[in-house]
């Protein structure tokens, strides 16, 4: 034991030998080298673009250390687990598999994230009227005036707008990932149960998935889906993606995915999430219609009293004078 304690301490020695003077080295280095990089244009720009997207970091923090705590306190380890399946020992599909669509996965959370945000801005945040005429937003969509339809009366809480185009972009992400994993997966099966797709509930609800996000991103695209649709979406196609993964696998444990188990439950914390999440969906609409309704009867009543020319008192009417 005395030897083992020598050999540890001569490692931590020589090891602080070596470092030590190299991490000093690099500590003084930087004291030029990062005001040095600060100093150009592009990186001040690029500093600049990232600390605006401060919700991507928001969304993404809470929703680590939300993930993090319910896999801490999740008793998922069963004293009766047994030995895997000789399907799931292939490691090379197993790997390329279940990471892409847990990628994926994480792509459509950090999503919902971000609509859950943009939702609380729609119950909570301020509203403000269009002006009279046509405007261009800063998200670069040209609205008509203020009273020509119904939802261009009032505009949306400012970082909406903002935070439909983060969740557009992870949409983006989400839907490549899953359908990349989701081929994966057709040719795991193909080689382990000798077809590609069987429409196993499993394969059948990752397609859906896939098709919810789709349908945001083209929606989006042609202008069919607004700030409000985007964070709506977002939260639909989280719930769809929730059972396809804890859903299929865990409550109705049939087909050929369900390694879990018969009656591993959780039904009731599922439930709770998807009735949570309608109700907030929910919440925003009747807030975001009562805006428009507001401010519908608000330009209705500045037209009313607006006083027509050709109604003007006499007193009112200009004076002629004779030079």
């Amino acid at each position: 034991m005395i030897l083992l304690g020598w050999l540890v301490g001569i490692c931590i020695l020589a090891a602080m030998v070596w470092g030590v003077p190299r991490l000093l080295l690099s500590a003084a280095l930087s004291l030029y080298t990062i005001p040095a990089g600060l100093d150009r244009e592009k990186l001040r720009s690029a500093i600049r673009h990232a600390y605006a997207r401060k919700p991507y970091a928001l969304a993404g923090a809470a929703l680590a250390f939300s993930v993090a705590m319910i896999g801490y306190f999740t008793p998922v380890w069963d004293r009766g687990i047994n030995a895997l399946q000789p399907v799931l020992r292939d490691r090379m599909w197993l790997f390329a598999h279940v990471l892409t669509v847990t990628a994926g996965y994480g792509a459509g959370l950090l999503a919902w994230g971000l609509g859950n945000l943009a939702l609380g801005y729609y119950l909570f945040g301020r509203y403000r009227l269009l002006p009279d005429g046509p405007v261009t937003g800063s998200d670069g969509v040209h609205r008509p005036a203020a009273g020509g339809n119904e939802v261009a009366a009032v505009q949306s809480p400012e970082p909406c707008i903002h935070l439909a185009g983060y969740m557009y972009r992870a949409i983006q992400v989400a839907v490549v990932l899953l359908t990349a994993g989701t081929i994966l997966g057709g040719v795991w099966a193909d080689r382990a149960w000798g077809r590609f797709w069987g429409w196993d509930p499993k394969e059948v609800w990752a397609l859906v998935s896939i098709l919810v996000y789709m349908v945001l991103l083209h929606g989006r695209y042609a202008a069919w889906i607004g700030n409000f649709g985007m964070a709506a979406g977002s939260v639909m196609g989280m719930i769809s993606v929730v059972w396809a993964w804890y859903g299929t696998n865990y409550l109705m444990p049939i087909g050929l995915h369900s390694y879990a188990g018969e009656g591993s439950g959780g039904g009731l914390y599922v439930a709770a999430f998807f009735t949570a999440n309608l109700l907030l969906v929910g919440a925003a609409r009747l807030r975001y219609l009562r805006e428009v309704r507001s401010a519908r009867a608000a330009s209705r009543n500045v037209e009313s009293k607006a006083v027509h020319p050709a109604h003007r008192p006499r007193d009112m009417e200009p004076v002629a004078t004779n030079a």
